[in-house]
């Protein structure tokens, strides 16, 4: 059963919407990226909303979507409460430009600060095929979120490679789950960065508990055979 934190949180999914992945892909035995991650998404939604702890404890109610790639705000969130609504959102936003993800991530950010109620924390997942191209800006975003935190428990940012891009060469997200540290405002540290791989990873509520227990032994397994350095 997984930590009591995971439950009672606002929950984000960003979905990268950049040209590449409307790629076919042989690790989704070369179907469309786009066309797959739809179906993946649909399960992780119905997995999110649908869990329970043993005294009847949810995660959330509804999850918020959008999606990300140029260099400005999201024009629509969705704030949707069943997995069949997920299949019409990817119909409607098809890929396009590039990967910018730090004006998403604000906005979605901003809006948990705005809108949580005391003592909800939240998850935000974001689904990727490539590297961001506004990593600086990303990592900026990071950094002021971790300051206005009480503690790392309270967000995080779990991030979903996918296809066989990331695939062959993970280690700029497994430097980034291991490096990004910043502080929360009581000065204390602060690692809200999350990665894995959607064609490793055990499950979507597997992740998002991995680092509420230990964070500093949050690194996938797997992960040991590109960043050896990482593990030592």
């Amino acid at each position: 059963m997984p930590n009591q934190k995971i439950f009672n949180r606002k929950v984000y999914m960003l979905i990268d919407q950049s040209s590449s992945m409307f790629h076919t892909d042989i690790l989704f035995n070369n179907e469309r990226r786009w066309k797959y991650i739809t179906e993946v998404i649909e399960g992780h939604v119905y997995n999110i909303l649908n869990f329970e702890g043993i005294n009847g404890e949810k995660i959330c109610d509804e999850i918020t979507l959008t999606f990300f790639n140029e260099k400005k705000t999201p024009k629509a969130t969705y704030n949707i409460q069943d997995d069949s609504e997920v299949a019409i959102l990817f119909e409607k936003n098809q890929p396009h430009g590039d990967t910018f993800l730090a004006p998403t991530l604000e906005k979605i950010v901003g809006q948990w600060f705005a809108t949580r109620k005391p003592d909800e924390g939240g998850f935000i997942v974001i689904y990727t095929d490539g590297v961001l191209d506004d990593y600086d800006a990303f990592l900026n975003c990071v950094k002021e979120t971790c300051s206005k935190l009480n503690n790392q428990d309270e967000l995080k940012v779990v991030i979903i490679g996918l296809g066989s891009d990331i695939d062959r060469d993970p280690k700029f997200y497994l430097k980034l789950d291991a490096n990004v540290l910043f502080t929360d405002r009581n000065s204390a540290q602060c690692d809200i960065i999350v990665f894995d791989m959607l064609n490793k990873m055990s499950g979507i509520i597997e992740l998002l508990d991995r680092q509420l227990v230990n964070p500093e032994a949050g690194l996938p397994v797997w992960g040991k055979e590109f960043c050896p350095e990482l593990y030592d």
